[in-house]
């Protein structure tokens, strides 16, 4: 299991990146250890099979479109 960073300032940040189009979160720590659940809601919409040039791309840490292709 891979553990990532969480950073609450002014907004949510994973890794480095800002998480956008979130409209709720939780986050959950059992006593005694050392790592957290993060439970995020968002609206989002499901491409199936089919790749859409919309959203192919990379995005930098600040969550902005950067030329290229995945």
């Amino acid at each position: 299991m891979k553990l990532h960073k969480l950073k609450l300032d002014e907004g949510l940040f994973l890794d480095g990146s800002r998480l956008r189009g979130v409209s709720a979160y939780k986050v959950e720590q059992n006593e005694n250890e050392d790592f957290a659940c993060l439970t995020l809601k968002m609206n989002v919409s499901l491409l199936g099979n089919k790749s859409h040039p919309k959203f192919n791309g990379f995005f930098n840490e600040d969550g902005n479109r950067v030329s290229g292709n995945s």
